[in-house]
């Protein structure tokens, strides 16, 4: 692996565990402080629990990519020369959600 895979591979890394530690303090504030149970916070909660998707299955699957993990095996049936073109798939589908 070379220098560059391995600061991409971090960057991912720090983006998704962001992604995770945040999106569930608003998720767990949301759900705990009765002031925050309002319907327009509904609906930032469920951004929030859309993105923590995002950072634990998106993110975390395409630094085990890049780390060349998949090399060997499959993920849900689809073979390893696929799954590069599943994840930008999914990655722009989100991308594209959120910026209506």
């Amino acid at each position: 692996m070379d220098v560059t895979t391995a600061l991409q591979m971090f960057g991912e890394a720090v983006i998704a565990l962001a992604a995770i530690v945040g999106n569930l303090l608003v998720l767990v504030a949301i759900a705990t402080v009765t002031s925050l149970q309002t319907v327009t916070n509904y609906y930032v909660g469920s951004l929030a629990a859309a993105d923590l998707l995002v950072g634990l299955l998106g993110k975390c699957c395409l630094t085990l990519h890049m780390s060349a993990i998949f090399d060997s095996i499959t993920l849900f049936g689809i073979k390893s020369q696929k799954l590069p073109v599943v994840l930008l798939a999914v990655y722009l589908h989100t991308l594209l959600t959120h910026f209506r």
